[in-house]
């Protein structure tokens, strides 16, 4: 996320997060720009849905 904004690139990406990452830590991780934490036995249909939902067009 540093990297993304010392370029002024954090719009042009959506960072997406997975595997087991403690829910405590998902507030901060969004905050630094992460759009969503998938935890495991996250469906395929609802990362999906996800980037269609909030992608730009």
């Amino acid at each position: 996320m540093a990297k993304l904004e010392e370029k002024n690139m954090k719009e042009e990406f959506m960072v997406l997060l997975g595997g087991v990452i403690p829910a405590k830590d998902f507030d901060e991780l969004k905050k630094m720009g992460v759009a969503n934490v998938f935890g495991p036995g996250s469906m395929t249909s609802q990362i999906v849905n996800f980037i269609k939902d909030n992608i730009e067009k």
